[in-house]
Order: structure tokens, then sequence, then C-alpha cells
């Protein structure tokens, strides 16, 4: 018996023991494709976390589980956590693991309470990866506030040695991060970062989409792929709203082709003192920005609103926006050696094309030290009264290196200030075929195919707010600049409104490659300030503050019907809906014109109803000429016809759950005020369009 009774006592203390051991190690999670339930308020670190009737209460419990490819960690919406979020495990290509939001209300919020980095804690954010591949991070909102700056992050992506790859940060809200844009390395501590801080790791197929990232100190979204360490291509940053925002905007660093587009830069560099831009890519190859808007950037520390910056080779920056910012339009530099002082810096290659600067204040082109091969094309400049600094401004760092085989072709200079042209010791520079009108300083260079003329813009220094208002900018019939440029080789296929360019005819000087404008037969974009906007939570990427308008055509007319075109935008459908049949027969056509209407997945039809953002297309003699979205008042899931899931979608705009956008955010201001904003006022007149007690006005 008392054998026996040994053996009994030494058996459970190896058991206390293993048991012991194993409540200190992660819990792995039991199966993949599960869902796991959190809930601040009524879950219970005891349940199994698999149902919104056992969920999980804590941060403690999920991070201490290994998750397994397509988990879900689901937060309940109109609670908040505080401390780090930081779940082990990775997913797998197509099947990632998912970090999101269940139930009703607010989003979830996950409050870092000010966690930052230490040499013995260098977990350093609110929300935190370290090396793990095949996530979604979506629908939560994410703080890490406190009262003195130091480096700390809102969503930190980490690494420790490695490749990491199918990282999503999507619909998330970051915002007031208290860290500091006067930092050594201030560039890289964001609201979003990913980053690997042991500079070991690299990042691919990273993708950060549609977020609202406002009050931070220093950067709001930096992704540094590493290509020097392994795979860094399809790297995107996309239809993101970046505002109050201490240092740089949007930064790619060390990636292969990356793209930056449909972004909005709101107020950055309004707390750092060293050098910021809106938008810029460092050290990258092949990096792509496109119809981003950058304006109120601060100081003239930089605070241009677009950079293409140090050992970068073949950016592109085209169909962007860029006014009333501090610093300029436009920064082109390098630096005269590379981090360690082994090698020459550079920045080779940078093609400007088909963008708009509206308001700038100082340089609206600086071109700074080695920079090689630089073509600056078919873009608007129009300067502000008031403005005395260079319109281009050159120099070098070390006083050794300096830009060459710099060219200005067909762009068009609208002066208003009085700057003059500052290109000290710039070789192989050339201007040719741009239009300078306005005043012209002693400086202004020489170019052999210059245009003095007025270029006869629709409405010059009347766009405002969203890329899509710069209808301000399009040529009035007769401008001097029609068909008067020079043949630009790899020209991109098309201009800033969408036309196409040529391979072989002459394009347009300026922005604008369309035909002449009437502007008897079109309504100039309203004129306003950026500071008398009321702003949405997330700025629509294709909406704007429109009066009434007419149909916009060319003279002599080619088409015509009943409805109203302005900014890209068709409306002035029947409020009931249309079939496409009767609204195909609404257009009366001239010989050689061509009415094309696709589907929101852009496919041509020839029935079924029309609803918002369905495109309208019209080719003459087969070639593109103008493009529309259709926008019905009401209709917010596009499906042609006004009922209770528009009313829906709107309450869920309205409740901050998910954001509308584009022409969906665009129908829904039912009450058609003139701020284009959506509230419980658009709300009651949708009610009543359901109700069948009033329509909804479509004109």
């Amino acid at each position: 018996m008392k054998l026996y009774a040994k053996k009994s006592i030494s058996g459970f203390i190896v058991c206390l023991v293993l048991v012991l051991l194993l409540s200190t190690l992660p819990i792995t999670a039991s199966a993949v494709n599960t869902s796991y339930y959190v809930d601040a308020v009524s879950g219970s670190d005891s349940n199994n976390g698999k149902s919104v009737d056992t969920a999980w209460k804590t941060l403690a419990k999920v991070n201490s589980t290994t998750f397994g490819a397509g988990d879900k960690i689901l937060f309940k919406r109109g609670s908040s956590w505080t401390g780090t979020l930081y779940p082990k495990g990775s997913g797998a290509s197509g099947n990632p693991i998912t970090i999101d939001a269940y139930g009703s209300g607010a989003l979830p919020v996950i409050n870092g309470n000010g966690k930052y980095y230490t040499t013995s804690d260098p977990i350093d954010s609110a929300v935190y990866l370290r090396s793990q591949s095949h996530w979604v991070i979506s629908n939560i909102e994410v703080t890490n506030k406190t009262t003195t700056k130091a480096e700390r992050y809102g969503i930190h992506i980490d690494g420790s040695g490695g490749q990491n790859t199918g990282i999503t940060i999507r619909n998330t809200k970051v915002h007031d991060v208290t860290n500091d844009g006067n930092a050594g390395e201030h560039a890289r501590i964001a609201g979003i970062a990913v980053w690997a801080r042991s500079w070991g790791d690299s990042f691919s197929n990273v993708l950060v989409e549609g977020n609202e990232v406002y009050n931070i100190g220093s950067t709001a979204i930096y992704v540094n792929g590493m290509k020097w360490v392994g795979s860094a291509v399809n790297n995107v940053i996309r239809n993101n709203y970046v505002h109050e925002i201490g240092g740089d905007g949007i930064m790619t660093v060390d990636c292969e082709s990356p793209l930056a587009e449909y972004n909005v830069a709101n107020t950055t560099h309004n707390q750092s003192t060293v050098a910021c831009v809106a938008m810029w890519p460092f050290s990258c190859n092949n990096a792509v920005f496109q119809y981003n808007e950058a304006y109120n950037t601060k100081t003239t520390a930089d605070g241009q609103g677009f950079d293409s910056d140090y050992m970068s080779r073949g950016t592109i920056f085209q169909y962007n926006y860029g006014h009333d910012n501090e610093g300029g339009f436009f920064l082109i530099c390098s630096e005269p050696t590379t981090w360690d002082g082994k090698q020459t810096g550079f920045n080779d290659g940078t093609i400007v094309r088909y963008n708009i600067g509206q308001n700038n204040a100082n340089w609206q082109f600086v071109l700074w030290t080695n920079i090689t091969n630089t073509s600056i094309y078919n873009n608007v400049v129009s300067i502000k009264a008031g403005n005395s600094s260079p319109v281009i401004w050159s120099g070098s760092r070390n006083n050794l290196w300096y830009p060459d085989k710099t060219t200005f072709k067909n762009n068009i200079f609208y002066h208003n200030g009085t700057g003059g042209y500052l290109l000290e010791k710039l070789t192989g520079l050339v201007f040719d075929y741009n239009i300078f009108y306005g005043y012209h300083a002693s400086s202004e260079p020489y170019d052999a195919h210059k245009l003095t003329n007025n270029p006869k813009f629709v409405k010059p220094g009347g766009a405002g707010l969203g890329i899509t208002s710069c209808d301000a900018y399009k040529l009035q019939i007769g401008s001097p600049a029609l068909n008067s440029g020079v043949l630009i080789t790899n020209n991109g296929g098309k201009d800033y409104f969408g036309n196409p360019v040529s391979a072989t005819a002459a394009p347009n000087r300026g922005a604008y490659n369309g035909p002449g404008i009437d502007s008897s037969t079109t309504n100039s974009t309203t004129t306003y300030t950026t500071t008398s906007i009321s702003l949405p939570s997330v700025i629509p990427s294709d909406t704007t503050t429109t009066t009434s308008a007419t149909t916009a055509t060319s003279n002599p007319p080619t088409y015509s019907s009943p409805f109203k075109t302005a900014n890209g935008q068709m409306w002035g459908l029947t409020a009931g809906g249309m079939s496409y049949e009767q609204f195909s027969t609404a257009f009366v056509t001239q010989p050689g014109i061509t009415i094309t209407v696709l589907s929101k997945e852009g496919k041509a039809i020839t029935s079924g109803k029309i609803g918002t953002g369905m495109k309208v297309k019209v080719s003459e003699n087969n070639a593109p000429s103008e493009e529309f979205s259709v926008i019905l008042y009401g209709d917010i899931d596009g499906n042609g016809t006004i009922d209770v899931i528009d009313m829906v979608k709107m309450k869920m705009h309205i409740l901050k759950i998910n954001y509308l956008q584009g022409a969906m955010y665009t129908a829904a201001n039912t009450d058609r005020d003139s701020k284009v904003t959506v509230n419980v006022f658009d709300m009651v007149v949708l009610k009543k369009s359901v109700l069948k007690i009033n329509q909804i006005d479509q004109n």
C-alpha cells in the first residue's frame, strides 16, 4: 500500500509540473479556419472563444494563442481593450489569419496606453506582429497616446530575420500616436509601419488600404520592403486618408515597383522641424505614385506635396494633384553619398507627368544634388499671386554633384507670382514646348518652342478638394496649347483626365489632352479654399463639390441627353430607376458617336437596371472621348433601385462601421447639400423615398 501511495504521489507531482509548464507556453489553436470571438465585457478567458456566447475576454488570452491558416480573431464592436494585441502564428497563401470586428456599433478599440520601444522590450505598439506572414488586420481602431514622446507605433509589423509576405492592413482607424517627428530615425516611426527592426527581414505582398490615420507625431504610413534582404515586390499603399500628421505622410522604402495610389494627405509636417514631405519613395526601384492628392503640407523644410528621393531609380509620379503646400509642389533629390559614405548617392530616371499643382507656395520644383535623367512633362503649375520664390530651384548639398540631363517639355506655367528661375550649375538641361504665361522673369529659361499666350484654362485657380476637381485646368476651344506639344516616347498613354495620348500624334501642352472645351456649355469647378470644406471621415476618392451642370460636350455638340454631367459624373436619372433601354435611348448622337454602358465590374451591358457606380463611355470614331460615373441618388448599393438595403448601408456609414466611398458616397448625399456630406438628414430623405412619401431630387 505504501509503494502504491508513493507511485501515486510521484505521478501527481509529474502531472502538476507538466500542467504548470504548459500553462506558460502559447496555446495552439485547435483547428484551422476557426473563428474566435473576444468580448471585453461579457467574455471569459475560461471559454473556448468559438462563438459569440463563449467569447474570450482579454488581450492576454489572444496573445497566448498560436493561430493557424484561415483562423479569424473577431473583436466585439463597441468594446475596447488596453494593452498590446500580439497574437502568434502565420497563415498561408490564400488562407490568411484575420483580425476583424463583429457585432454592431463603433469599431473595437485597441489602446496601446503609450507602449513604446526599449532595448529590453522591443514590443512598441498597440498592434504588433513579428516575423509573421499572411495576416489581414481590418476594421479596428488603434490608438497609442500618452503625455511624452517616444518611439511608439499604432500598428507595427516587425521582423527578426527572414522573409515576410501577405500582410494586409485595411479599413482601420489609427490615431493619436504620441511619437517624435524630430527623432533621428523619425521617418520610420509611424502610425502604421511595416519595417523589421532587425534590418534583416524583407516584406512583399503588403497592402495598406482604406485606412484613416491622423494625429500622429511623426509619419502616417511607412512600408520598408528591404529589397537588399529578399523579395520586396507587390507592396501597395492605396486609398488611405492621412491628416494632422507631425512628419511625413506616406513613404515607400527599399521596395521593388511599389504602388501608392488614390491616397489623400491633408496637413502633414505640422510638428516636425526637420525635412518632411507628404508622399515619397526612398531607395526604391520603379515606384509609381498616381492619383494622389497632397495639400496643406507645412513648413519650408522641404514641405512639398511630392518627392522622388535618395537612391531611387525609375520613379513615376503621374495624375497627382498637389495644392496649398507651403514647401512647394515637387522635390527631386539625392544625398551626395550612400548612408555609409562608401558610394556616390544618386536618383536616376524620375518621370513627373500629367500632374496638376495649384497655389503651392515656395518652390514649384526643387532639383537637388546628383539627380540624373529626370523628365518633367505635361504638367500644369498654377502659381498664386504674392509668391516671390523661384519657380524652379536647383543646387547641391556638397557643391560637387549637381543635377544632370533634366528636361521640361509640354508643361504650362501659369505664373501670377514674381519669382524667377534659379538653375545653378545644371548640365544637360533642356526646356522645350512649354508655355510660360503671366510673369516673365529675366531668368526665365530659353525654350526654342516656347509659347507665352494665355493657355485659356476653363477656370485657372478654380480647382478645389479632390483629384477630380481639376476640370478648371482643361483647355478651352482656341487654346494655343491644343495639339501644339512635342511627342514624348513612352508617354503613359493617357492624360490626367483619362483622355488617350497618342504615340504618334502631337499632344496638347499641359495635363489635359482632350478636345477644346466650349466654356458656355461647361460649368467651371466651384472656387473655394481648403479651409472652408467640411471633410467626411474618409475622403472619397472620386467625389467633388459641384453646383448644377449641363452636359459637357465639344463644340459643335456630338451628342445630347437629359442627364447632367460634371467632374466625371453623370446624374439626373429618373428617380424610380431606369432600365438600360430607357437610359440608352435617352441619348441623341451624331454619326460616329458610340455610347457604351459598363457595369461596376467594367463589363459592357445591354440589359438590366442602371445603377450608381456604372460607367458611361463616349467614343468618337471608335476613339474614347469621355467617361462618366453614374450617380442615382439614394441607390447606394448600385443595383439601380432605392430600397432598405441602401438605408442599411447609409446607417453603417453614419455609425462609422463601414465608410462609403467614391460614387456610392456621392449617391448617399440624398438631401443634395452643397457640402456633399452624409448624415442623418440624408437618412430622413432616403427613408421618405423608400416609404414612397417623397422622391429624391435627382437634378
